[in-house]
Formats: structure tokens, C-alpha cells, sequence
């Protein structure tokens, strides 16, 4: 909707442009009537290609970390540790540890005050999702026997626990190595969805 406003921008002449006749608009005349202009300005960059007006957005990646407000900081370190294997990757005093997981983190901040999680969850990449569901069961928290593996941790936040070899999300060879997890390989099913995007 937006680039069709663009595209019935005027021709007109534009300094910047050595006065050559280009389309061009501001951010502003283009898009203000869908978008207030300070977003526009935030994070979108308008550019004249050929002659051609088109908006450029910065492309999602992946997630570097994730931040969970836990009541006290070294009680949730124990709890984590009694389902998962980790290291820190480093302390502010006692109000925030880092849980390392090669490339990525998981920061845990003291003092969550908000109610418990509904649907509202993330998901957990784990070398062996059946070895944490047995862990919780066996530490009596309410998991579903097979499939889907969710719970709460005693602060309310939801963890979706899913396994590695299942998804399509890939860690490279070298980070795999340094965890310690070269072997770990896709299943199939993981490697056709991979492999339907371009991804082999």
C-alpha cells in the first residue's frame, strides 16, 4: 500500500540528484498518511534506484539473547540446573546472570513482579527434549507425556522445549564443536524443510 503512494509520486527535479529528473519523495509525503513520519524516519531509509523509488528494512537474523524476570537470581540458577546443562557466561551482583549458550545468552534478571505467562512463551533448543521432560516429571512438574514439552518456571515464565535435531533452526559446525555437540545431526524431516528453503 505504501509503495503505491510512492509510485505516484511526481517526477520532478532534485539538486541532490544532479538536477536530472528522478522520482523522488520525502518520507514524509509519501507514507504520511500510514505511517507517523518519526517511525518512518526511525526505520525506514527511502532510496531512488534507477529511478525507481523503494523502502529498504533491515532484515531479521536471529535472536542474540533473551531476557527472563525471575524472583531471586541464584534460586533460579538452581532450579535451571536441576533440567538443564549450562555454564555462566558472567554476574552483575546478585541482580543479573548470563547463561551461556555458545553464540547466544539467556539473561536473568531479579524482581519480576508480572503474573504468570499464558500463551506468551519461548522456545528452548535442547540436545535431548525427552531427557528434560523426564527430568521434570521426575522433579514432579506437569508436563505432557509425549509431543509438545511447555511448563513454568516457579516465576511464571513458559519455556517450549524443542529438540535440536527436530527444527530447523542450525548452529554452524564450528559452534557445535565447542559446545561439545558435533555429532548431533538433523533428522530428516528437519533437513527437507531446510532444504525446501535453499538450505542444504
Amino acid at each position: 500500500m505504501i509503495l503505491s503512494v510512492v509510485e505516484r509520486a511526481d517526477l520532478c527535479l532534485h539538486p541532490a540528484l544532479g538536477g536530472q529528473p528522478q522520482l523522488v519523495a520525502s518520507a514524509r509525503f509519501a507514507v504520511a498518511a500510514f505511517i507517523p513520519v518519526a517511525h518512518v524516519q526511525m526505520v525506514m531509509d527511502i532510496r531512488v534506484r534507477g529511478g525507481i523509488m523503494s523502502l529498504s528494512v533491515a532484515r531479521l537474523m536471529g535472536i542474540n539473547h533473551i531476557a527472563l524476570e525471575v524472583g531471586d537470581v541464584d534460586d533460579a540458577l538452581e532450579w535451571y540446573g536441576r533440567f538443564f546443562e549450562f555454564q555462566l557466561r558472567g554476574r552483575v551482583g546478585a541482580r543479573m546472570a548470563f547463561i551461556d549458550m555458545a553464540d547466544q545468552f539467556i539473561a536473568l534478571a531479579a524482581g519480576r513482579t508480572q503474573p504468570r505467562d499464558g500463551a506468551r512463551h519461548f522456545g528452548l533448543v535442547v540436545d535431548d527434549k525427552e531427557g528434560v521432560r523426564a527430568a521434570l516429571r521426575e522433579a514432579g512438574i506437569d508436563v505432557q507425556a509425549a509431543g509438545s514439552l511447555d511448563f513454568h518456571d516457579p516465576w511464571g515464565n513458559h519455556f517450549q522445549v524443542v529438540d535440536y535435531r527436530e527444527i530447523q533452526f542450525t548452529k554452524t559446525p564450528t559452534v557445535l564443536d565447542a559446545m561439545g555437540l558435533s555429532g548431533l545431526e538433523k533428522t530428516e524431516a528437519a533437513k527437507q524443510e531446510l532444504r525446501a528453503k535453499g538450505v542444504d
